[in-house]
């Protein structure tokens, strides 16, 4: 945040003092960090030989690490301070590196996009399924206790009309009687 609001001097005196924690405990992605803030620190003073030495000494550090935003970030800087210094070479040999490492990154986050769509997509599957299953089994329960129900009143039904019919064979027995 010192860096941001370009307060360098306390920015470098919390970088060199978590850079002394970090030594001990050598948190390598954090340690490249603390280095790349170096770097922007020293970019902000215009100290541009300073900053080139902290974002150089990173490059092949943060490439084996795999951290290809914080190389990106340093690629850009690198080849705008060459750009400032007139070094019309090494700028454009660090704008290349910084297109590449951005296609690279692009490509990577739409992998992991549609890995991410297509997961959503199993796991909407796996729930429009369970919901189905569920759907299934309360018509299943649905249909059975209509059908038990209807079989009760079918039942009730005829015994109600096997009475009437008895009640109607009994009247007209009496009905003979008198």
């Amino acid at each position: 945040s010192f860096i941001q609001i370009k307060k360098y001097d306390s920015a470098a005196y919390y970088v060199q003092r978590a850079l002394k924690v970090l030594h001990k405990n050598d948190t390598s992605i954090l340690k490249l960090n603390a280095y790349k803030n170096l770097g922007d620190i020293h970019l902000g003073k215009r100290s541009y030989d300073s900053a080139i030495y902290y974002y150089e000494s990173i490059l092949k550090k943060t490439e084996a690490a795999n951290q290809s935003y914080i190389l990106s970030n340093v690629y850009s800087k690198l080849s705008n301070i060459y750009s400032v210094l007139n070094d019309d070479k090494k700028s454009k040999a660090y704008q290349d590196q910084y297109i590449t490492i951005n296609k690279k990154i692009s490509k990577l986050e739409e992998e992991a996009l549609e890995a991410s769509i297509e997961s959503m997509g199993q796991k909407n599957k796996a729930e429009l399924k369970t919901s189905r299953t569920i759907f299934n089994i309360i018509i299943g329960f649905m249909i059975l206790t209509f059908g038990i129900i209807a079989y009760h009143f079918i039942k009730k039904f005829r015994k109600v009309k096997a009475d009437k019919k008895k009640k109607g064979e009994l009247l007209y027995e009496k009905e003979e009687e008198l």
